[in-house]
C-alpha cells in the first residue's frame, strides 16, 4: 500500500504552521459559535453550568486544533479534528456531572503540545529524549494532581468508579446509544476518515504516540489511581482518534487514483453498517436512535462513494471534495451533538 499510494503514505509535518494566529482564531470563532448553538438555549436556566461546559468544549477543540497542526497541514482537517474532540460524545458526557469535571479533558490537548512540538524540533540525543519522555508524562501527572487535590478538598466532581466497559465498544458504532456515556466516537459521517487516518498512520510506522495511548487505555481498565475516575483516561485515545480523523479527512480530500481501493473499502464498511442499522430499526429494534444512525451512515457511504468515483475517474476537484466532506461531517456534528446535549440537560 505504501509503495502505490501517493497520498495515504504521507503524514504532514506542519509544525511551523501552528504559530500562525489567523487559522487558530478563525477556528476558535467557529467553535464558539457551535458552543453557543449547543448550550445557548440552556443559559437562561443554568448559565454558569452551560457556560462552563461550552467553554470546556471550545478550549478542548482549540487545543486539539493546535496539536493537530503537527501532522495536518490543511485548515479543514485541523478544524474538524478540533471539533471532533471538543464536541465529541466523550466531551459532551461531562455535562452529566459537575462543571469542573471536564476541565482536565479540555486542557489535555494543550498539555500534550510541549511534548509533541519539542519532539518535532529536537535532535535525539539522550538528554533530549529524556526531556521528551518527561513532557509526555506531565499531562498524566497534571490530571492525577487535579483529581487528587480535589478529592482531598472533598470535591468529587464525578464518580470515582466509572470504568471502561463493553458498552463503550458499542458506542463507537452507535454514538447516540443512550446507555453509553464517554464513548470513543467521532460520530457517524467522520468514521471513514477515522479509518483512513489509522491506515495512513500505520503506513508511516510512527508508533511512538501509541505508547501513550496504550498507557491511557490500561489506566482506564484499572482501578482509580490518585482518585482519577478510570473512564477519564479514555480522553487520551479520544484525542488521538480526533487527530487521526482530521488526518484521514485531509487524505480523502487529496486522494489520488492509487488510493481508491482504500476509499472503496471504507465505503463498503459504512454502507454495510447503514444497512444493518436500518434493518434492525425496521424490525423494531433500537427506536429512533438506530434510524438516525442508519441514515447518518448512509450519508457517509454516499460521501465516500462520490470521492471513490472521482478518484477512479482521476478527477481532483479538491474544492468539491472539501465542500462534500466538511458539509457532511458538519451536519452530523450539529444534529448528533444537539441530541446529546438535550439529553444531558
Amino acid at each position: 500500500m505504501a509503495s502505490k499510494s501517493k497520498t495515504l503514505g504521507k503524514v504532514s509535518h506542519a509544525g511551523r504552521d501552528w504559530r500562525s494566529l489567523v487559522p487558530g482564531a478563525a477556528a476558535a470563532l467557529l467553535y464558539l459559535a457551535l458552543a453557543v448553538y449547543l448550550y445557548g438555549p440552556y443559559m437562561r436556566l443554568r448559565f454558569s453550568a452551560g457556560a462552563a461546559y461550552g467553554m470546556h468544549s471550545v478550549a478542548g477543540a482549540v487545543g486539539c486544533f493546535v496539536l493537530s497542526r503537527r501532522w495536518i497541514s490543511s485548515f479543514g482537517g485541523s478544524l474538524f479534528a478540533g471539533a471532533l474532540y471538543g464536541f465529541c460524545p466523550f466531551m459532551l458526557s461531562f455535562a452529566a456531572y459537575h462543571p469542573a469535571a471536564g476541565l482536565p479533558a479540555a486542557l489535555l490537548p494543550w498539555m500534550f503540545c510541549p511534548a509533541i512540538y519539542y519532539r518535532a524540533r529536537q535532535a535525539k540525543t539522550g538528554a533530549q529524549a529524556a526531556v521528551s519522555v518527561l513532557l509526555a508524562v506531565l499531562p498524566f501527572m497534571a490530571v492525577a494532581a487535579f483529581f487528587r487535590l480535589s478529592a482531598q478538598a472533598g470535591a468529587f466532581f464525578m464518580p470515582v468508579q466509572v470504568r471502561t466497559g463493553w458498552q463503550h465498544a458499542v458506542g463507537l458504532a452507535i454514538p447516540l446509544w443512550e446507555p453509553v456515556r464517554f464513548s470513543l466516537s467521532v460520530y457517524h459521517v467522520a468514521l471513514p476518515a477515522f479509518g483512513l487516518g489509522m491506515m495512513m498512520y500505520v503506513i508511516v510506522r510512527r508508533m511512538s504516540v501509541l505508547i501513550t495511548v496504550a498507557v491511557a487505555v490500561l489506566l482506564s481498565l484499572a482501578g482509580p489511581v490518585f482518585a482519577v475516575p478510570p473512564i477519564f483516561w479514555l480522553a487520551v485515545p479520544m484525542l488521538y482518534a480526533a487527530v487521526l480523523t482530521g488526518l484521514g479527512l485531509q487524505g480523502l480530500a487529496w486522494a489520488g487514483a492509487a488510493d481508491r481501493r482504500w476509499i472503496f473499502g471504507c465505503t463498503m464498511i459504512v454502507g454495510a453498517m447503514a444497512i444493518l442499522m436500518l434493518v434492525l430499526n425496521a424490525y423494531g429494534k433500537g427506536g429512533p436512535v438506530l434510524r438516525v444512525t442508519g441514515l447518518s451512515y448512509s450519508l457517509a457511504a454516499v460521501m465516500t462513494g462520490c470521492i471513490f468515483f472521482l478518484t477512479r475517474a482521476k478527477l481532483r476537484w479538491n474544492l468539491f471534495r472539501w465542500i462534500l466532506l466538511c458539509g457532511g461531517i458538519a451536519v452530523d456534528i450539529l444534529f448528533s451533538a444537539r441530541i446529546l446535549v438535550d439529553r444531558f440537560f
